[in-house]
């Protein structure tokens, strides 16, 4: 599926109002904060997603995303500068390659979220050595010789799914 990576600033805003989101007892009792909860001043807040389980409860989260905000995510990465902000990669992560293909195309971290909740806490363990042995296998060092390296999501997701595949 290819998606139009053409966006401009003025793609990216917040849509309608803030809900309450009533998703644990310790958001309801005010014990936790999520990262939805904070905005910044000219922040950058996506944009609307179809789907065709738009109408499931819970909203739209996991492996669905997952293509979709890795192109999102490579079109905030190509319009800022190599030491710009760090990008945080999100959206079905679930695996080594998944999070390989985040940083492929800017991301400098990567969240867990909905493979967390459905996998368990041996997931964060497995990401990292996945990932270690496809940065290996590219030939880099580190997560920030790998960040960028190919800003094109499709090539990159192309590219992680392959080479996990062949490790």
């Amino acid at each position: 599926m290819a998606f139009d990576t053409n966006y401009t600033n003025q793609d990216f805003k917040v849509v309608g109002q803030r809900v309450r989101r009533l998703d644990g007892i310790d958001k309801v009792t005010g014990r936790a904060k999520y990262g939805a909860d904070a905005f910044a001043p000219g922040q950058l807040v996506g944009l609307t997603l179809r789907s065709p389980h738009a109408a499931e409860s819970g909203g739209l989260s996991g492996a669905p995303l997952f293509e979709r905000a890795t192109h999102v995510l490579a079109a905030i990465a190509g319009r800022l500068p190599a030491d710009g902000p760090a990008l945080v990669g999100v959206g079905g992560v679930a695996s080594g390659w998944q999070a390989y293909a985040k940083i492929l195309v800017g991301a400098s971290l990567v969240q867990l979220y909905s493979g967390l909740a459905l996998e368990g806490p041996e997931l964060p363990g497995r990401v990292v050595r996945e990932l270690a042995r496809l940065l290996r296998a590219d030939g880099h060092d580190s997560i920030a010789a790998a960040r960028g390296s190919i800003p094109d999501a499709g090539e990159a997701i192309q590219h992680a799914l392959r080479l996990a595949q062949s490790a």
